[in-house]
């Protein structure tokens, strides 16, 4: 439950970003195409480009929103995505394990279901 809550919050900082950086990237492309597609693709840029190079009054619900986005993914995915948070402290075999005992987790229960199934059909 803890890891659906964790991800659905990632994703939501994800989206505020992505609405964020297309907001901006407006103002982006009526400069020219590749002002709007860095805005897009390359983060950094995108501060750069609503700090120092904006100079339009409705800019500022589109930067909080990739700051937010940006921010907020960044230090829930580092902090609390418990494989890379110890990738991060350098225990990489610790982090493999991790993951893989993850995946073998997730294959043993939906190959459980479906044993369970075949079990009900026999009786």
């Amino acid at each position: 439950m803890e890891l659906v809550a964790l991800n659905l919050i990632i994703l939501m900082g994800v989206v505020a970003y992505f609405v964020g950086a297309f907001r901006l990237a407006k103002y982006g492309f009526r400069l020219s195409t590749p002002v709007g597609l860095a805005i897009i693709l390359f983060p950094p840029y995108t501060f750069f480009f609503a700090f120092k190079k904006l100079e339009i009054d409705g800019k500022a619900l589109p930067t909080s929103l990739c700051a937010f986005g940006l921010i907020c993914t960044s230090l829930l995915v580092f902090a609390f995505y418990q494989p890379l948070s110890t990738m991060a402290q350098g225990n990489f075999a610790e982090a493999q394990d991790m993951l893989s005992e993850d995946i073998l987790r997730e294959d043993t229960s939906s190959s459980d279901d479906g044993d369970d199934d075949d079990e009900d059909d026999d009786d």
